[in-house]
């Protein structure tokens, strides 16, 4: 078992209504620089996102943050 406060990563990203993710950043880190890079990598190998923003989101582009956390669940 991991235990009660798993490592995480929180990760913003900000994604153009085309789909392309312009910026990231990470706004917590984990501590465990691996797995702040691995979910930083994982992001850019996602970009562009396979399907665009709905027209009726409004506005240029929509702010995400993404928590990557460390489990021992299948």
């Amino acid at each position: 078992m991991v235990g009660n406060d798993p490592p995480h990563v929180s990760v913003a990203i900000r994604i153009a209504m085309d789909g392309r993710i312009t910026r990231t950043q990470i706004v917590r880190r984990s501590g465990i620089g691996s797995l702040d890079d691995s979910a930083v990598k994982a992001i850019q190998r996602s970009n562009p996102l396979p399907v665009g923003l709905p027209r009726d989101m409004g506005g240029r582009h929509y702010d995400v943050t993404i928590l990557f956390r460390i489990t021992d669940e299948a």
